[in-house]
């Protein structure tokens, strides 16, 4: 399964790495957000509803890139 990789401030405003699984995101942003605001904007038969644009949305809005151990 693939990780991704950002950075975003801690509580010090000094940078922290999170890295997260595509799972996370399905389970965290795809079922409870991203799902239902396309469905909404598109239409439940939308062709543009798919686990990968997900992914995609999600790693354009954190600026995550791919992460390999």
């Amino acid at each position: 399964m693939k990780k991704y990789a950002y950075y975003y401030p801690d509580e010090d405003n000094k940078p922290y790495l999170e890295i997260v699984t595509e799972q996370e995101i399905i389970d965290t942003y795809f079922y409870p957000f991203w799902l239902p605001a396309m469905v909404k904007k598109f239409g439940s038969n939308s062709e543009l509803i798919t686990i990968e644009n997900c992914i995609e949305d999600w790693k354009t809005v954190h600026g995550s890139v791919e992460y390999n151990e």
